[in-house]
Order: structure tokens, then sequence, then C-alpha cells
């Protein structure tokens, strides 16, 4: 996360040099908040998904210890 906020201070900057129109700045201001939401949204389906194979194994492995066959 850190790494896409600094690229996009380094992309604003380089915005700021040309002297745009405010609403240019605006779109690129709305747009750099939502990379950072969608950012912040695929970590947490990443966790999510980490956890959820987790859960998966734990309970595969307390089924084989209660003598249930899951190979079929």
């Amino acid at each position: 996360m850190k790494e896409l906020k600094q690229q996009i201070r380094q992309w604003e900057s380089e915005l700021k040099k040309h002297n745009l129109d405010p609403e240019v700045l605006q779109v690129f201001n709305n747009m750099s908040k939502y990379l950072i939401n969608q950012k912040k949204y695929i970590k947490e389906l990443g966790d999510m998904v980490e956890n959820s194979q987790q859960a998966y194994e734990d309970l595969r492995r307390e089924l084989f210890m209660e003598g249930y066959d899951l190979k079929h």
C-alpha cells in the first residue's frame, strides 16, 4: 500500500508541473482514491481466501483424525 501511495504522489507532482485544469486534478484524485480502495479490497479478498484454505485444511485434518475417509 505504501508503494502505491508513493507512486500516486509522484504522479501528482508531475501533473502539477503541467498547470492542468483543476477538474483534471480532481479526476486524478478520485482515480487515486479508487485505486487505493481497490488495493484494500484485493488484500482483504486474499486474506479471506487464505483463511478459507486454512479452515478447509483444519477440517480435513480433524475429520481424518475422527476416522472419516475423504478420498472419495
